[in-house]
């Protein structure tokens, strides 16, 4: 399901707006056990208003054998560019 969301926000615009202005704020907690098309759709619905908020250590990474990359919170400094860091 995540995929074809991926694919469609890719290929139609407008849906990924439409739901981009739906969401003040996108939330992700365990952000270090997110899989590739996780994080694409987080990223597409989240660079229209750089609204999102994550929380993860990469040292909790667990969920390698369910697709979950490392690299995605170890990258996340050079992906989103508007950064806080608490």
């Amino acid at each position: 399901l995540i995929l074809l969301t991926v694919k469609l926000f890719k290929e139609k615009p407008g849906i990924l707006e439409n739901y981009q202005n739906k969401f003040r704020h996108i939330l992700v907690d365990e952000y270090q056990d997110i899989n590739y098309a996780q994080y694409q759709l987080v990223k597409l619905l989240s660079e229209k208003y750089n609204n999102l908020f994550v929380v993860g250590d990469p040292d909790q990474s667990i969920y390698k054998f369910r697709g979950a990359d490392l690299s995605n919170i170890l990258r996340f400094e050079q992906d989103f560019l508007y950064l806080l860091f608490l």
